[in-house]
């Protein structure tokens, strides 16, 4: 939840359906919502409307009146097309206005609802599009690529999707130091199956035991696919063959 002041006035956003107080209602299509009311935006965030009116049209073109509606964080345009975010704007009664999106986006360390859900259909292997689509309920797939590759960048969502991989990890027996020890016999036997090799880099990477304090810390994480059946099978191979 987060709120914004305007005019001495506290606006609250919903972050997630969590939040949202007993009875609350909404309309679930934002390009419906009147004055005051309150609506779901295509970032998944629950907003009041403040502002509800029609453009002049333009005499030249001879245009309809288009509506636009204002929030706490900005002016939207109202049509099929346009997208309603929760993002605050540095001039609210503006369109565009220019967003602050990322500094918020990067700067909050607590996921919420819908980022949870979104972690957890990445470490199961769901593309980011798509686990972006199925976690926003939203229906445009330029719009869920934009915002899945900014979240996949947070720490947050990072260290979500890690949360995530460890009971399988753990199921597969697999931690630090079963790694560690993997990489240095097969380091010492030359005989050994490229392969074997490779998916005990691809652990490393995952649980980030190498340089974890590098800006490669987590670039596992925003490229993981989820264990495929083969990746388990090339894991399951080393431990027979340490055993």
């Amino acid at each position: 939840m987060r709120t914004y002041s305007i005019k001495g006035i506290q606006h609250i956003v919903y972050e997630d359906a969590d939040e949202l107080p007993n009875n609350f209602i909404y309309k679930a299509n934002w390009r419906e919502g009147q004055l005051n009311d309150w609506v779901l935006a295509d970032d998944g965030c629950y907003i009041q409307i403040l502002r509800h009116n029609k453009m002049k049209p333009h005499r030249k073109h001879k245009r309809h009146a288009r509506s636009y509606i204002g929030t706490c964080t900005g002016t939207f345009m109202v049509s099929e097309s346009a997208k309603l975010d929760t993002v605050k704007r540095h001039n609210i009664y503006s369109f565009g206005g220019s967003k602050t999106s990322s500094k918020q986006l990067f700067d909050r360390e607590k996921t919420n609802g819908r980022e949870e859900l979104f972690s957890l259909y990445v470490s199961q292997g769901v593309d980011a599009v798509k686990a972006y689509m199925m976690a926003y309920k939203t229906e445009n797939p330029k719009y869920a690529e934009q915002k899945a590759m900014l979240l996949l960048k947070t720490e947050r969502i990072k260290k979500s999707v890690k949360e995530e991989i460890k009971p399988v990890l753990r199921e597969l027996g697999i931690n630090e130091d079963f790694v560690l020890r993997g990489i240095r016999d097969i380091a010492l036997t030359a005989r050994q199956e490229g392969e074997k090799l490779k998916a005990f880099c691809k652990l490393v990477d995952i649980l980030e035991i190498e340089d974890k304090g590098t800006k490669q810390s987590g670039v596992a994480v925003v490229g993981f696919k989820g264990f495929k059946p083969e990746s388990i099978e090339a894991v399951q191979e080393v431990m027979e063959l340490k055993e």
